[in-house]
């Protein structure tokens, strides 16, 4: 065998190798291009290399000469789409044609037989390319160069003996070789980019579960510092794709202060083998610069052999949301406790309130001639006053409470409500008071429009940083054309009392006021607000039959604006008027009241006002009492919580005894027990503890008029 023709084959099948290896650096910039053109473009590509392997042929004689073709083209038969072989068969023989010489249709034969050959192996193959064995590629290369050989008996006689003596074994010992290594190399290439496209495909479906679940993966190598955030990871804190660092500190930098510390210590934990997975959730500040509640989870993937973390992945979600949820559901249950405490308070001591009132009430009545002493008593009396509002504002804060319309003046209420808000707001922050001299009267319920100041007043405080000034005015509007709002429907025309509550601070966008008043919206940090109170306000002003709205502008303040239909003017409110004479009575009435010193003031206040009183200590002696004296009451007084039986239970059993009978409930606290609509269904009369005596004899002489009075 020539050593020579031996190198300069092996020369030629290196530099066919060598090619192949930049083709397959190249290729990858192919899986963009559509299928069709990918073949078309590949079959050129290998047509072209076939061609420079073919510029650089062992010369055997003249017009004959030999070189990796056949390698070449029995690679690209076997391992790509049938197109892409046929150009490359196509153009390798195009060429051979041009080149001319006394080799050529051996030549063209040697190129259709490679890549047919190839083909048809590829087609009788039932397993997969890629698993092709070193074996199986040398047995190809084998089988196409014996025909190769073969194919050379379409020389010119003479030489074919001779061409075969010479080339045979160098042919058969470098080219068989050349196409199981070249093969090799495809079938590699082939697993590597199955492989890949695999992972890609799950790497997809992956990101594609978490931005649909909404999470952001995270990815860190502790030894490196070097870390991944995904795309998802960053919209969720609202930065753009190349707007975070890939690096520990841009994360650590990101979450809150007051949460740092603990974060980091259960991470360090779990990185130590400590806890089983890394598991926190903390504040985190997005561009913005406001702040989310983040659940991370994650997981050390990789430790070295003394148990140092080496990587940890992991996740992150948002659960602002989950959280606004339930914070909300804390303080509805922490409003709930204090609305069943407010009760229990205000049951007591609207008792104690009572008893204080009535006996300044009957100390007032005797002591009308004694001006010294009197002006003590009316002060006690002004003192139980403000006690009465600020039960009444604990009772804003209780479930189903009875609403109590009457006459008000809404300058004395504006004035009552000062005194309870005035505690609410800090000393940096002025309180400005414009009442109307035209005195605003309205119908409604006094505690209520209490606790509309009083979140007003509270709203206001929150939404000013640092000094600045909360001014309340109310005035007397005539609307003479239908005025919008920014919630509900237009304000029609006519004549209202008006309630201004203005303040300096940060104001709203046109988004946050038109849900400004909905159930658990909220505009302030998590635990610095329940999104109630100005529902709560919206709820009461719409019972009352008024409009609210409001006008505000990002950094210029806010303006919330109360209208409530008006009624005839009057003069304010006198003191001591508690002290005016009122006309004596007639009747029977059975009062029922657990509370000895109540019963006790509220029996001397009937009697000395002309009515006759039975006393009864519960429900179940009252019932018993009317039973026994069923033709002579004219009227039953029912505290409404009461032991062994309340106020409401003792009213049904005793309309049993007598349907025609009337019935007055009097409590500072109704509770589930009785709500407005008991009182509207059933025609029952209502008394608010404390009770006022004035008022209560008002309802008694309403309730029984004296020509009505049998008995008496």
């Amino acid at each position: 065998m020539d050593s020579q023709i031996l190198i300069s084959l092996i020369n030629n099948a290196a530099l066919l190798l060598a090619m192949c290896i930049v083709y397959d650096a190249l290729s990858d910039r192919e899986e963009k291009v559509k299928p069709g053109i990918r073949q078309i473009l590949s079959g050129t590509i290998l047509g072209a290399i076939c061609i420079a392997v073919m510029l650089n042929p062992l010369h055997w004689q003249q017009g004959i000469f030999f070189d990796t073709r056949s390698v070449l083209l029995c690679v690209a038969g076997l391992f790509f789409a049938p197109l892409s072989a046929i150009i490359t068969i196509v153009m390798a023989a195009a060429y051979r044609i041009h080149l001319g010489g006394t080799g050529v249709w051996m030549g063209v034969a040697v190129i259709l037989a490679s890549g047919g050959i190839a083909m048809t192996w590829k087609s009788m193959r039932k397993t997969a390319l890629e698993t092709i064995s070193l074996a199986e590629l040398y047995a190809l290369g084998l089988v196409v160069h014996l025909a190769m050989l073969g194919l050379m008996v379409l020389l010119p006689g003479p030489i074919v003996l001779q061409t075969l003596g010479e080339i045979g074994i160098p042919v058969l010992a470098v080219y068989p070789a050349a196409t199981a290594l070249l093969g090799k190399m495809m079938a590699n290439r082939r697993a590597r980019n199955q492989a890949d496209s695999a992972l890609k495909e799950s790497e997809e479906r992956w990101q594609y579960a978490l931005e649909g679940s909404g999470d952001g993966v995270w990815d860190r190598e502790i030894q490196t510092g070097k870390v991944f955030y995904s795309d998802q990871w960053k919209r969720i804190l609202g930065f753009a794709r190349n707007e975070i660092a890939h690096t520990p500190e841009a994360w650590k930098e990101l979450i809150h202060p007051d949460d740092r510390e603990k974060v980091l210590e259960e991470l360090h934990r779990h990185q130590r083998g400590e806890t089983p997975k890394y598991l926190a959730e903390y504040r985190i500040r997005c561009k913005d610069s406001s702040y989310k509640w983040i659940l991370a989870r994650g997981k050390v993937t990789a430790r070295d052999q003394q148990g140092n973390a080496l990587r940890i992945v992991g996740t992150h979600t948002d659960i602002t949301d989950r959280r606004l949820l339930e914070e909300q559901l804390r303080q509805a249950q922490k409003m709930e406790a204090v609305g069943q405490l407010a009760g229990g308070v205000a049951h007591d001591f609207n008792n104690i309130l009572t008893t204080i009132i009535g006996r300044t009430y009957l100390l007032q009545s005797k002591l009308s001639n004694r001006e010294d002493l009197l002006v003590h008593v009316e002060q006690v009396a002004l003192a139980a006053e403000r006690a009465t509002a600020l039960t009444q504002g604990l009772l804003s804060f209780s479930r189903e409470q009875v609403l109590e319309l009457r006459r008000i003046s809404l300058n004395e209420t504006v004035r009552k409500a000062s005194d309870i808000f005035s505690r609410l707001v800090r000393e940096d922050i002025e309180i400005s008071m414009q009442l109307s001299e035209r005195n605003p009267v309205i119908c409604a319920d006094e505690s209520q429009m209490v606790q509309v100041l009083m979140n007003l007043v509270t709203n206001a405080r929150d939404a000013i940083v640092g000094t600045g000034t909360i001014g309340i005015t109310t005035e007397a509007v005539i609307l003479d054309q239908h005025l919008p709002t920014t919630i509900g429907g237009p304000i029609p025309p006519g004549s209202y009392a008006a309630l201004f509550v203005t303040d300096t601070g940060s104001g709203m966008n046109s988004a946050t006021q038109k849900r400004i008043f909905e159930p658990f919206y909220t505009t302030k940090e998590v635990g610095k607000g329940t999104g109630l109170g100005l529902s709560v306000v919206y709820g009461i002003i719409e019972r009352h039959n008024g409009y609210i709205n409001v006008q505000s502008d990002p950094g210029n303040g806010t303006t919330f604006s109360v209208y409530l239909s008006a009624l005839a003017e009057q003069s304010e409110p006198q003191t001591g008027s508690m002290a005016m004479a009122v006309p004596k009575g007639r009747g029977t009435i059975l009062l029922a009241e657990d509370e000895n010193s109540v019963r006790q003031i509220l029996k001397t206040i009937l009697t000395e006002n002309g009515y006759r009183v039975i006393e009864a200590v519960n429900g179940v002696d009252a019932v018993l009492k009317f039973s026994e004296n069923r033709h002579t009451i004219n009227l039953v007084l029912l505290d409404v919580i009461m032991p062994r039986m309340n106020g409401r239970e003792a009213r049904v059993e005793i309309l049993k005894i007598r349907r025609d009978v009337k019935v007055l409930f009097m409590s500072g606290y109704s509770g589930d027990i009785l709500g407005e609509g008991t009182l509207e269904q059933e025609d029952v009369g209502f008394i608010h503890k404390p009770i006022n005596p004035r008022e209560i004899i008002h309802q008694l002489r309403e309730a029984l008029p004296e020509r009505n009075v049998e008995g008496s």
